[in-house]
């Protein structure tokens, strides 16, 4: 069958995450051109979504930050697979995605210090510090993330799974030194992450292996 890449945009082609959704689909055709990929654009304007909003704020109860919000909102729209695809002959075509599962990325950035305040803790108290505030973070990742990005997406009667939060892949992080999880002493984009990025090399995405975290909303 075919796997569909759903990529949400508030900017149009211009959007750093399009344009690197665009060039992650090149590197996945490349690796494995055998399998067939889609990706589904689902273009948005924040101004428009006055309805949808208030619906998402209902979906993401007890959260109720801006930030909650526009994750929500970008997940909400994601699940709802209603996007275009660029087809063969070079123009777009209104698409809606029938996959009932969705893969989600949450857990890498807590397990594999990802976020800015990572590199800030290093920084300030060394390992010790990144121990603890990557322990807080997976601690409280059901809390702060996983119940607001389900009920966004089963909302649309998907299924959300997170790899990143299998439980070998928890117990198998949590066996390596973080020295060789991260390296802050490297440059963002290079340093933080730094074992997935080696993983994704190693897997032939070297493009995707540079790139910079940005955030969901």
């Amino acid at each position: 069958g075919t796997i569909d890449l759903l990529n949400v945009s508030f900017d149009g082609q211009l959007a750093p995450d399009r344009v690197s959704s665009l060039a992650g689909l090149k590197e996945l055709q490349r690796i494995s051109p055998l399998r067939r990929w889609r990706l589904v654009e689902i273009d948005s304007n924040l101004a428009n979504l006055k309805e949808e909003s208030e619906h998402v704020m209902s979906l993401i109860y007890p959260s109720n930050t801006y930030m909650d919000l526009n994750i929500g909102i970008a997940l909400w729209l994601a699940a709802s697979g209603d996007g275009w695809v660029n087809g063969q002959d070079g123009d777009r075509y209104k698409h809606k995605s029938t996959s009932r599962v969705l893969l989600v990325g949450s857990g890498a950035d807590e397990q594999c210090a990802g976020y800015g305040r990572h590199r800030t803790k290093y920084r300030v108290g060394g390992w010790v510090s990144l121990d603890e505030e990557m322990r807080l973070d997976v601690q409280r990742i059901w809390k702060r993330n996983m119940g607001r990005d389900d009920r966004c997406i089963s909302d649309h009667g998907k299924e959300a799974r997170f790899p990143f939060l299998d439980e070998s892949v928890i117990r198998t992080l949590l066996e390596i030194p973080l020295w060789d999880i991260a390296k802050l002493d490297e440059p963002v984009g290079k340093g933080d992450k730094k074992i997935l990025r080696e993983v994704a090399k190693l897997l032939g995405l070297q493009e995707a292996a540079f790139l910079p975290k940005r955030a969901i909303q």
